[in-house]
């Protein structure tokens, strides 16, 4: 059976956008665009900057992934793999630009873009069980 345009796009957009924000390299952007490197650097100058960034960028990925594939709500330990994985390849990727191995930092942001995946499957499981109760009925 082939897929409609219309849901083509439902899952093609959310998962381009959840693509690019885990695997764009921000700080290569920033070695070769100083405005935006500058930018970067005011945006995520603290430790806790960093951290929030890291959980922030995958919480919005994960949303983008479970609204393409809302199917994930039911599926928990898959969701956990697919994005986990997604994170491991971000890591990798930033540590490929910046030609260096993986550090123990790498293994602390992994923790802080998994506090965002697990956030932003609680939310979305959460307003979806609230959306689908049925309201008790009025007593008289």
């Amino acid at each position: 059976m082939p897929i409609s345009k219309k849901l083509a796009l439902r899952i093609l957009w959310p998962l381009l956008g959840a693509a690019v924000l885990v695997l764009f390299p921000f700080d290569w952007l920033g070695e070769v665009w100083p405005a935006y490197g500058q930018l970067f650097d005011i945006v995520f100058a603290t430790a806790l900057a960093h951290h929030i960034g890291h959980a922030t960028i995958f919480f919005i990925a994960a949303v983008l992934i479970l609204y393409a594939f809302p199917a994930l709500l039911a599926r928990p330990l898959l969701y956990l793999l697919l994005l986990l994985l997604g994170a491991l390849a971000e890591e990798a990727l930033q540590s490929l630009f910046k030609l260096q191995l993986p550090n123990w930092g790498d293994g602390r942001d992994l923790m802080y873009d998994f506090i965002g995946i697990v956030l932003a499957y609680a939310i979305l499981r959460l307003w979806s069980w609230a959306r689908h109760k049925k309201p008790a009925p009025a007593k008289s």
